[in-house]
């Protein structure tokens, strides 16, 4: 019988709060000492602790569970012999915010005045890589022109937006992202502002 620890959370990689614990009972439902229950990790990728467990005199085996390391539903299931399993289920969430990467949008060129055809985004991620959603980003244009926005957040992929207006003189710019005390900050994106097409036809004595 599933006692209690069932349907917890923690972040990815850590250990949830409570144990988890069943009873093993006999037909009369008395507690059933000195046998071992064994801890099977279904999904997930996560560990126990331990994997085998003797239960006491009123029937009770515990371990410590440990959640995989990517973000998601994790299950185990504690099995005796000749018994049906009792499932245990869990959800590991993102972690708090580690490093801050690139994604897209580096060493574009476009027509002075206009916006970069592609966005610039990078991405937010905790210590084993998972995405982190509503992380603020700041962002700063160099070499003229504008950010659509001077923060932008991250979304549930971790990944956080802007478009790239270009100065009116040509030549090269570059836009910072920066997220305090992440690893990778800031990043920096490169970009090349052209000459525009001539827009006038002049008259000239002769």
């Amino acid at each position: 019988q599933a006692v209690s620890g069932n349907g917890q959370a923690a972040p990815a990689g850590f250990a949830v709060a409570e144990d988890l614990v069943v009873r093993l009972v006999d037909g009369d439902g008395n507690g059933v000492g000195g046998r071992s229950v064994t801890w099977v990790v279904s999904t997930g990728g996560g560990t126990v602790s331990p994997v085998n467990a003797t239960t006491d005199g009123d029937g009770l085996a515990r371990t410590r569970w440990t959640l995989g390391s990517s973000v998601g539903p994790n299950t185990l299931d504690a099995v005796f012999s000749g018994l049906p399993a009792v499932p245990f289920t869990a959800t590991a969430s993102a972690d708090a915010p580690s490093k801050l990467a690139m994604v897209d949008g580096n060493g574009q060129s476009g027509t002075v005045g206009q916006n970069l055809g592609t966005q610039l985004s990078v991405r937010v991620t905790d210590e084993n890589d998972n995405p982190v959603e509503n992380v603020s980003v700041d962002w700063v244009a160099g070499g003229g022109g504008s950010v659509s926005s001077p923060t932008s957040g991250t979304g549930a992929d971790g990944v956080a937006r802007i478009t790239r207006k270009l100065g009116t003189v040509p030549g090269p710019c570059t836009t910072t992202a920066s997220v305090t005390g992440l690893a990778g900050s800031p990043v920096t994106f490169t970009c090349t502002a052209n000459g525009g097409a001539a827009a006038k036809l002049a008259i000239v004595d002769e």
